[in-house]
Order: C-alpha cells, then sequence, then structure tokens
C-alpha cells in the first residue's frame, strides 16, 4: 500500500521521469488544489480511503503552518503564542532551579505570571488549558525537587522539599483559577467528560507521515545520548549486574506488555511511540552529574509529545475523535518543534564526532526529510493563493446583479495578484460567485473600512446569513469585529454546545426573514428583538435577498425615520437605526 501511495501504478523510472518533466515544465501533475494543501489536514482519512483500514472518526490533523497558510482565525490560532509562553514559563522555572533560592518577592512575581500564563488557555482555547497546566505544575515539582536547598536523597524527594513544592503549586494554581474566575462565571464547556474510543485508528505509515521528522529526529537524539552513556558507563557495571538486571527485565518486559496491549486495542503507532517514550524515560534516569537539566527537560517534552499521541488513540473527548486529534496533534507539533529544535542543535554539534560513513548517512537522511517537509512550504503556499483568489468573471453561471454597475468584470487572475500583508488588499480587485451572482469585492472592502474608521462601540450588524458554513455571510463581521446576529452558524452552536441549540438555527432563519419580509413591520421587530444598530444591503444581500422585493422596505423606513443611510457606493448601502426607530 505505501509504494503504490509513493509511488503511484508505474516502476520507479517511471515516476523520476514523471517528476523530471513536471520539474523542468514539460507537464503538469493534474491533481486539484487541495492536494497540495488542503489534503495534508485530512491526512488519516485521505490516505486510508479504499481500505480495510479506513478509520470513522474524521480526524483533522491540521498543524501550525497550515492554520497561518488558511488564515483560521480560530481559538486554536489564537492560543498559540500562549501555549508557547507557557511551555516558556514552565522551562525557565526549572532552568532556574540551579541558581541561588529566590527571594520571596522575585518568587510571587513569577507565580503571578505563572498564574496569567497557564490560566488563559481557559479562557481561549480550553483544549489547551489541561495540557500545559499539567506541565505547569511538573515544572513546580521539579524545580523544587532538584534544587540544591532540597537537600540530598533519592531524587531529594524530603519532606521540606514536599512543602516547598506544594504551597508553590496551590499559589500558582489558585492564581490561575482566581484570574480567570469571571470568565468561568460564565461559562460552560460544551465537551467535561473523556471517553474511550472504540473506533478505528491511526495506521502507522501515516503516523510517519504526519511525524516523520520529528520522529526521526528524537530518534537520533535518543540515540546519541545513549551512545554517551554507555561510554561513561565503566565495564565494572558488569560485575553487579545482579543489581540492576530484574529493572532491565522488568522494563521490557513492561515494553512487551505494553506494546501487545496497545495491539490488541488495535492501536498500531504503540509499536513507534511506546518504545521511543520508554527510550526517553530511561534516559532521564541518568545521574545528575552525566546529563545537564536542559537535556533532561527535552527527554521529558518528547516523551510527553508521543504520549499524548497515545492518548488520542485511546481516548476521545466525548467521542469527538476529529477534534480531539486536531487540538491535541497541534500541541503535539509546538512540543515537538521546541524540543525537537534543541534536541537536533545538540545532535549537530556532535556530528564531527561521528564515523564519515554514519555522518554522511544520516546527514543524507536528514536532508532528504527536511527536503520533503519543505515541499509543503512552497507548493500549499501556492496552490492556496490560487484557490483563495479564483478569477472569476462574468459569465455563465456568474452573472451580473440586475441595477449594480460593475468595477470590472472579472478578478485578477492569480499570477498577476500583488504581493501584500495587507489582510484586505486582495478584496479591492477579487470578486466572489454565489447563487449565481458575480460579486465584486471592493465594494463590500470600501463599505468595511468606513465602518472601521466611523463606528463607536460595538452596535449589532445585520447581515446576509447562510446554513452553509463556507460561504462569505458574516463578512463585515469577520473584517470589523462588530457583532452581527448570528456569528459563524456552525462555531456558535460549538461555543454554546453545553446548552439546547437550536436558538442558533432559530437567528439564521430571523435574519432571512427580517431581509425577505416586504413588510415594514416585520423589520422593526427584528431590530428591536436583537439590538440591531446598522443594517448592510451590499452585493451578498442583494444576490440573496433582492428577489421579491424585500430590500425595498428599507427606503421606505428611511421615509419614516426609522433608519438613516449613512453610507453607500455603488454596490452597498449600510443603514443606521436611529434612536427609537425600532418603535416608529
Amino acid at each position: 500500500m505505501l509504494a503504490d501511495s509513493l509511488l503511484g501504478d508505474n516502476d520507479f523510472s517511471a515516476t523520476v521521469n514523471g517528476f523530471w518533466r513536471v520539474t523542468t515544465g514539460q507537464t503538469t501533475l493534474s491533481v486539484g488544489t487541495g492536494q497540495w494543501y488542503w489534503n495534508a489536514t485530512r491526512m488519516v482519512t485521505d490516505l486510508t480511503q479504499g481500505t480495510a483500514d479506513v478509520p470513522d472518526g474524521g480526524e483533522i490533523t491540521e498543524f501550525p503552518f497550515f492554520t497561518f497558510l488558511y488564515a483560521d482565525l480560530h481559538a486554536h490560532m489564537l492560543d498559540m503564542p500562549i501555549t508557547v509562553l507557557s511551555l516558556a514559563w514552565a522551562v525557565s522555572y526549572v532552568l532556574g532551579t540551579g541558581n541561588a533560592r529566590r527571594r520571596r518577592l522575585d518568587w510571587l512575581a513569577v507565580a503571578f505570571v505563572g498564574g496569567l500564563v497557564l490560566g488563559v488557555p481557559r479562557a481561549t482555547n480550553t483544549w489547551d488549558y489541561p495540557l500545559f497546566m499539567v506541565l505547569g505544575v511538573l515544572a513546580i515539582v521539579v524545580g523544587e525537587i532538584l534544587h540544591p536547598s532540597a537537600g540530598p536523597g533519592p531524587l531529594r524527594l524530603t519532606r521540606s522539599s514536599l512543602f516547598s513544592f506544594g504551597w508553590r503549586v496551590l499559589v500558582v494554581v489558585g492564581l490561575a483559577i482566581a484570574f480567570y474566575r469571571p470568565f468561568d462565571t460564565w461559562f460552560e464547556a460544551a465537551y467535561s467528560e473523556v471517553t474511550r474510543w472504540k473506533g478505528t485508528h491511526t495506521p502507522v505509515w501515516i503516523y510517519f507521515y504526519i511525524h516523520g521528522l520529528f520522529l526521526f529526529i528524537a530518534a537520533s537524539y535518543l540515540l546519541w545520548e545513549t551512545r554517551r552513556w554507555l561510554a561513561e558507563t565503566p565495564a565494572r557495571v558488569l560485575s553487579y549486574a545482579g543489581e540492576w538486571l530484574p529493572l532491565a527485565g522488568i522494563v521490557l518486559l513492561g515494553l512487551v506488555g505494553g506494546i501487545y496491549g496497545l495491539q490488541k486495542l488495535n492501536v498500531p503507532i504503540g509499536v513507534v511511540a511506546l518504545p521511543l517514550m520508554m527510550w526517553a524515560g530511561l534516559l532521564l534516569l541518568r545521574p545528575a552529574d552525566r546529563l545537564g537539566l536542559a537535556e533532561r527537560v527535552v527527554l521529558f517534552l518528547l516523551g510527553t509529545a508521543l504520549a499524548v499521541t497515545l492518548f488520542v488513540e485511546l481516548f476521545a473527548l466525548e467521542g469527538d475523535r476529529m477534534n480531539t486529534i486536531f487540538k491535541f496533534y497541534i500541541q503535539v507539533w509546538i512540543i515537538l518543534s521546541v524540543a525537537g529544535g534543541a534536541a537536533l542543535a545538540w545532535v549537530w554539534a556532535s556530528l564531527p564526532q561521528w564515523h564519515p560513513t554514519w555522518r554522511a548517512v544520516w546527514t543524507g537522511a536528514l536532508v532528504l526529510l527536511v527536503s520533503a517537509a519543505g515541499l509543503y512550504t512552497a507548493t500549499a503556499t501556492a496552490a492556496k493563493i490560487r484557490d483563495r483568489f479564483p478569477a472569476f468573471a462574468v459569465g455563465g453561471g456568474c452573472q451580473a446583479i440586475p441595477g449594480m454597475p460593475l468595477p470590472y468584470e472579472a478578478g485578477r487572475p492569480p499570477e498577476q495578484q500583488p504581493h501584500s500583508l495587507y489582510g484586505l488588499d486582495y478584496m479591492t480587485w477579487s470578486a466572489y460567485c454565489d447563487t449565481d451572482a458575480f460579486l465584486p469585492l471592493t465594494y463590500d472592502h470600501e463599505a468595511i473600512r468606513w465602518l472601521q474608521d466611523n463606528v463607536q462601540g460595538s452596535p449589532v450588524l445585520a447581515e446576509a446569513q447562510s446554513r452553509d458554513i463556507y460561504r462569505l455571510t458574516s463578512r463585515y463581521a469577520w473584517y470589523t469585529g462588530l457583532p452581527n446576529v448570528v456569528g459563524w452558524d456552525y462555531h456558535t452552536r460549538q461555543h454554546n454546545g453545553a446548552i439546547p441549540t437550536e436558538f442558533v438555527a432559530q437567528r439564521v432563519q430571523d435574519v432571512e426573514s427580517f431581509y425577505r419580509a416586504t413588510d415594514p413591520q416585520v423589520a422593526l421587530d427584528f431590530i428591536d428583538r436583537y439590538d440591531v444598530g446598522y443594517i448592510v444591503v451590499g452585493p451578498l444581500e442583494r444576490a440573496f435577498y433582492q428577489l421579491g422585493g424585500g430590500l425595498d422596505k428599507f427606503d421606505a423606513l428611511v421615509s419614516r425615520g426609522s433608519l438613516t443611510a449613512v453610507y453607500s457606493n455603488p454596490g452597498v448601502i449600510i443603514y443606521q437605526v436611529n434612536a427609537g426607530g425600532a418603535s416608529q
């Protein structure tokens, strides 16, 4: 199966010949743009289509580059810098254990920052909250146990150290809870139960597709640290093998038993993740004078990331494997990026000590994996641009809206699109096609900029809505930050998942009725019910609601003094609801 997926139905020579023809411009690959960027986030399902081991969890294997490439301003993107900061706080706490004990005031400042940082994922992306809180707590525990003042003994675990990290954990966790208590008062999580996942699981070869580069770096580092350990271990250790062989046997038995148990549970990646995880754990047992604190942190983080990939194969929150894989894999990517970067630096620095043959083999493998992973950056970026800004043109199934002049009859093709860091720049020349209507986005762009420059506070907008979440409805709310009556239908239902969400569907229906109704009183009732401050009538509203004459009522409401047309261009009119307008 793997060979077929890599080489197709032809032999290797045909693959090489095809690759040469594509790279020299003699031909192009007849695959959709989604194959270049989208399918990488649906890899588990996509690569097992038509096989006997098709997972049934709808897994999303998103990763940070795709999140930013897709401009996916979701909670998991917003929380990425916070999770990195949480990780940095935890690592710095552990690495600071070698310093003289901080003054009480200094430590309280550290705790204050820790409470802010470790608690904020609760309000930004709840999925990140448990893991990074646990890492923060463990950092405090390990930091106090390993502190020179903790005294002698196994891991320096004494009554004094128990008290020391105990009250510190309580302070930091207490601050994290207290700081965000106002949020918790009004928040109810949709998912509150971890359930055993009983569906099918990620095949090993797809696990390598997703995490292969990181796994290679991790395994290389583990091998190098093992070699160092063996080189530093005197031969006389064999003379008292009776003391450590039983422990080694228990570890080996545990590894074999663990792998067997995971295979019985139909978790095939256990054969990769569990040995690497236990290997990192064994290396952590090296004496303090043989393994630095930074190396211990990296080994622990590598083991943690591997443990998370096993966890999501065994459990899912409320049975939602799609989001469980999605959210926790993002965390795995971040942790492996941080720990893998340090591990790679150390292995790279050790290369001069390697035998030339092994050095060449390892370097070649690394170059191959990095090049293969780097292909995504180039191909996905180009494909996403082509997919995001298609050159819609008037004609066929994309007709101009009657009565609306066209600023242009086609959007610029991808090769003519300007490069810009301004997020709305594409709207000045691109177009959108919906319900067979050609919608030049420049009109919306001008109106959005007017709202950004002139509207104070957070008045509610009324704009077109659709039950199809992948359309341009709610565009004014997206780009101004102002609330509208519904928001994004599906995610609004997710965010309110702890309660019945029929009200979301009802709001979508109310928006549609508001625009389509010809009776001005229906519009006034809607405005009053949802405290609407501004009403948008742009190209999308015309495409959705112009048929039937529902938009004509707004002029009638203007003449009655209920509304004021505060902005207009050839494609957009924005109405402001006058004070007391809903009762007029």
